[in-house]
């Protein structure tokens, strides 16, 4: 499972403050506020066909040995509480050194991560929030 570190100076929240300006404007030069809109819509409708699109099934986003699939990750992860909190938003921008990017929206002290994949954006990873 991917530990998200998130340095006080490499991230602002997308859309909030001062430095969310410059946050949202490199969330939508890099695709991903258009696709946040997109998967907040999913999760607030509990659209789980669209959203199990927007999720990429891995090892990072289960502790377990089973396989995953989409209907026991919804399960686990993507509770009532979990869904609103997500489609609120209030996403944190992590510039990862290497020239990418990936974004973090915390719910109830789990970090739910975003990463650029050959597919375009997907939730690809989950945390506790230490």
């Amino acid at each position: 499972m991917k530990h998200w570190v998130m340095a006080a100076v490499a991230v602002a929240s997308v859309g909030t403050g001062a430095s969310g300006a410059s946050a949202m404007a490199a969330a939508h030069k890099d695709g991903f506020a258009a696709f946040y809109k997109t998967f907040a819509a999913a999760i607030a409708k509990d659209d789980q066909q669209a959203l199990a699109g927007l999720v990429v099934l891995s090892a990072a986003l289960d502790d377990n040995d089973t396989p995953l699939t989409f209907a026991k990750f919804h399960h686990a992860a993507l509770g009532p509480a979990s869904r609103r909190c997500l489609a609120k938003g209030g996403a944190v921008r992590n510039d990862n050194g290497d020239g990418t990017a990936s974004y973090a929206v915390t719910c109830d002290h789990t970090i739910y991560g975003f990463s650029r994949t050959k597919a375009g954006w997907r939730l690809t990873d989950l945390s506790p929030d230490d």
